[in-house]
């Protein structure tokens, strides 16, 4: 450990000016370096020459009486440089540095707060009274070393000076963008740190190298809703005291009586047709804020149910008069919430219209301070309606249990995916814990007379019976909301889905028990998803809700006036058999693929209605209950459905991205139609024809996508063809369909000589007939990200080697992703526009005749085209990754290049 992570002295330390001294700078690299971590940056190291920089410059300050950078030492040496004055409050702080008296630590904490006074998307300043001064540079992932001097000025009072080595990004705005916190990491800004005492001035700081007109790059908190500027400063807690109430005694799962925990509302879905039951929880933190759980709103939901608040509701049964229903205006989702971990699980839901009033039955909840930590034993308390198991009484009376608050390392005997924002609570035989419909809700700690929120209920490792029942629970809450009557679990239904889950698991497959179901009425959806949270105490009650959810939002792909799909781009998949009245009871099973993920398998019985178009109509969403776009939007889908039974006339649709028992491994032959979206070109001539020279992906029927430098010298005199379905070009199965190009459109600003651009549209002749081995790829939005080392999937017809021979088969293997920066060492007219995979060491890479061809990403059961195979200094050599054309980059003018034509 550190030496600066020694116990403080508790006697004050005395400050005299040109001397070293303990106690300031180990509380300034401490106080760095915790903030450092929970921003994700590397630790800094104390430099005692970056110190005697620092102090004989706060000191010339002090005998000149001014705040001014030392500029000219700065450029010499490479610093950046921070600095602060402050006027101590008491005459005793004069000349020492006693820990009640202003310390480095206050000091690191307002240079990061500054970040706080930005308006991200304007570059200026948020209330003209709170000019920009600098851009802290202790968040910058350049800045290694830091010392910090200071003196006693006559006007400016205490002054601080920290010196950083190196001195991170300055210039102009785009120079800044990686190097300050995101929008939603930003800490808020409170009315109390607007103005501040005469008595006691709030800290001044002035600042760094940076260019204060810089622009940090758009990144909104939720892809709903985007925060106003106002809306980023964090209101004053209303003159009522938070996280009091009646201190009851210890509680075991029991009812609890109105009052008791004010600060507890629920959340549901409301339309005109009728409402939802309760779905997630959540703690009321001031008169228009709630707290909750990001995963409680991933799935986006048809905008005419407006989003209902319950407030002082302890019996969602029985109404007594002391409930509140109000309307949520926005749900702002943390923006680096991940669906898979429950990383940054949590969100922020605005009311419509603030309370008026605070009473006994709606009250806040206190939020912690540095005073207040958990950090393992202490005994907090869990409120909800999911805490009963039986069905019966779920969602009814509220109810509270005492659990205590576990260690990491107690955490992590059970939980793979504990990172430093999660919090373990519960017992270790799992005697009391939450349930599905507590999700968002609070974990009060009770701390000097209060409760504080220490934690909101994300997850947990789950028993096959929470399984069965959240999965009830799911479709119930879904039907309710559409006035269908609610289905019964079956045992036998059960068994039978787990059965046929786990012979999927182990073929790698997915595909419906069309004989089971026949021969006993049944019906049966089948769902995949790559869910890292399912730990081994069971599956995630979690995996059948979300797969409920998808299937009922496949509904809006139904144009419900004709029968038929919405638009010819999305087929029907199915028609989710569970909103059908005629279905009574159901049965889920799990198990996991090795190239699926998690599988979910449901049956229903009776099937429900099946054949054309019309006797669908009685059995779906009414019209007017549907969504008014069947388009995909960004960040909703967290579930894909694979294949489905009994789907009536539409039982041919095509899911993109998956392909048949796909088990990727580097550097071997596919294959036949696992990867079903390859495609080859060659030019086919009056008496001969070219071997396959670049490789290309199928985006849709139509369209194929490939790289530029592929077409640069055409073959005029001859036909372009494009081979799909091809696995060995040698020999032909019946299965190569052979389509000619129609129009080859290069991307306009293509650079030959740096390769930046390098994309091409090829649009066919005719439509991709879709099959088993012909389906397209699935296209990323651009919030779609692949992180630093996902194994990713390379394939085509080239050559095994530099310069060698081309292969016969279609290739394939599995490349890590590489840094941007890293691969640019390699590469130095690398752009924006480029991504990069491959090994330090070589072994596996692209080659001569890949060109064009897929780099391709795994995600909840489904590939997505990440990039188009571009170029690299030979193949496979070390030191030298695949350079890829960014895919997601070209969105925009793939969707322009194809309405154009």
């Amino acid at each position: 450990m550190f030496q600066w992570f020694r116990q403080r002295e508790s006697s004050a330390t005395i400050y005299v000016p040109g001397l070293p001294y303990d106690l300031f700078d180990r509380d300034c690299v401490t106080e760095h370096n915790k903030l450092r971590k929970l921003h994700g940056s590397q630790p800094l190291s104390w430099s005692e020459s970056l110190a005697v920089d620092a102090q004989k410059w706060a000191e010339y300050l002090a005998i000149n009486d001014k705040i001014e950078h030392d500029g000219d030492t700065l450029v010499e040496k490479d610093e950046g440089e921070n600095i602060a004055w402050f006027v101590p409050p008491q005459p005793k702080c004069q000349g020492s540095l006693k820990p009640n008296c202003f310390t480095c630590s206050e000091v690191v904490q307002n240079w990061y707060d500054e970040s706080g006074n930005y308006n991200y998307q304007m570059g200026i300043a948020k209330k003209p009274d709170l000019p920009i001064k600098h851009f802290a540079q202790v968040v910058w992932n350049a800045s290694m070393e830091i010392g910090v001097g200071s003196a006693i000025s006559k006007t400016y009072g205490f002054i601080s000076v920290a010196r950083y080595s190196p001195k991170g990004g300055e210039g102009g705005p785009q120079a800044f963008i990686k190097n300050v916190f995101p929008k939603g990491a930003a800490p808020f800004l409170r009315e109390s740190d607007l103005t501040s005492p005469s008595s006691t001035p709030k800290p001044t700081m002035s600042g760094g190298t940076g260019n204060t007109a810089f622009q940090n790059e758009s990144s909104p908190l939720d892809s709903d809703q985007e925060l106003t500027n106002q809306e980023l400063e964090q209101k004053p807690m209303e003159d009522i005291t938070c996280g009091i109430v009646k201190r009851r005694g210890p509680t075991g799962n029991e009812a609890i009586k109105p009052g008791e925990f004010p600060w507890q509302v629920g959340f549901r879905y409301q339309n005109q047709l009728g409402k939802s039951n309760l779905f997630c929880r959540g703690s009321l933190l001031d008169r228009e804020w709630i707290l909750t759980a990001a995963h409680c709103f991933v799935v986006r939901v048809n905008p005419k149910f407006k989003l209902k608040v319950l407030l002082g509701e302890f019996d969602a049964q029985n109404e007594d008069g002391r409930e509140v229903v109000a309307e949520a205006s926005k749900v702002i989702r943390h923006p680096l919430h991940r669906k898979n971990t429950k990383d940054y699980n949590i969100a922020l839901v605005k009311l419509k219209t603030p309370l008026k009033d605070f009473n006994d039955y709606m009250r806040p909840i206190c939020l912690p301070d540095q005073t207040v930590s958990f950090s393992g034993g202490e005994i907090c308390t869990v409120t909800g309606s999911g805490l009963d198991y039986s069905l019966e009484n779920a969602e009814n009376t509220l109810r509270a249990v005492d659990v205590p608050i576990l260690t990491p390392e107690e955490c992590r005997t059970s939980v793979r995916w504990l990172t430093d924002r999660m919090l373990c609570s519960g017992y270790t035989e799992r005697v009391l814990d939450t349930c599905k419909g507590d999700s968002g809700g609070p974990l009060a700690c009770y701390n000097k007379g209060k409760f504080y929120l220490g934690g909101i209920v994300s997850h947990g490792v789950s028993s096959y019976d929470d399984f069965g029942k959240t999965c009830v629970l799911s479709h119930n809450g879904l039907r309710k909301l559409h006035g269908a009557q609610p289905v019964a679990w079956s045992e036998e239904l059960a068994e039978e889905a787990t059965k046929w889950c786990e012979k999927l698991a182990m073929q790698d497959e997915l595909e419906n028990d069309n004989r089971t179901m026949d021969s006993k009425n049944r019906g049966e959806n089948i769902a995949a998803t790559s869910d890292t949270s399912s730990k081994s105490g069971g599956p995630s009650p979690e995996l059948c809700a979300r797969a409920v959810d998808e299937w009922y939002s496949e509904i809006v792909n139904y144009n419900y006036e004709t029968g038929l799909p919405k638009s010819p781009g999305l087929p029907i998949k199915h028609f989710a058999q569970i909103v059908w009245n005629s279905t009574f009871e159901i049965g889920a099973g799990t198990a996991r693929s090795s190239a699926h993920g998690d599988i979910v398998c449901v049956r229903y019985s009776p099937r429900g209605a099946e054949g054309d178009p019309d006797t669908f109509k009685a059995n779906v969403f009414p019209a007017e209950g549907a969504p008014p776009s069947n388009l995909p939007e960004e960040g909703t889908k967290s579930f894909g459905v694979q294949q489905t039974g009994q789907t009536g006339k539409y039982s041919g649709s095509i899911t993109c991205g998956v392909g048949k028992r796909s088990r990727i491994v580097g550097g071997e032959q596919a294959r036949p139609s696992e990867l079903p979206w390859q495609v080859g070109f060659r030019y086919d001539g009056r008496y001969s024809r070219t071997n396959i020279f670049c490789g290309g992906t199928l985006i849709d029927e139509n369209w194929v996508v490939t790289a530029a430098h592929c077409f640069e010298n055409p073959s005029y005199d001859m036909t372009l063809k494009v081979i799909l379905a091809e696995f060995d070009t040698k020999n032909e199965d019946g299965n190569e369909v052979i389509i000619p190009a129609k129009k080859v459109i290069n991307h306009s600003r293509y650079n030959k000589r740096t390769k930046d651009n390098d994309i091409t549209l090829v649009e066919l002749s005719s439509k991709a007939p879709f099959s088993d081995n012909i389906k397209p790829i699935c296209m990323p939005t651009s919030r779609t990200d692949f992180p630093t080392g996902t194994m990713c999937t390379v394939s085509g017809f080239g050559t095994i080697r530099s310069n060698g021979p081309q292969s016969r088969y279609l290739l394939k293997a599995n490349v890590p992703l590489v840094d941007h920066q890293e691969c640019k060492r390699s590469y130095r007219s690398l752009t924006e526009n480029m991504v990069c995979a491959g090994y330090k060491e070589g072994r596996i890479d692209s080659c001569q005749g890949d060109s064009g061809g897929p780099l391709v990403c795994p995600q909840n059961g489904k590939y997505y085209l990440t990039g188009v195979v571009s170029f690299g200094i030979g193949c496979a050599r070390p030191g030298y990754p695949g350079v890829y054309t960014k895919f997601k980059n070209y969105l925009d003018w793939i969707e322009t290049t194809k309405n154009s034509n």
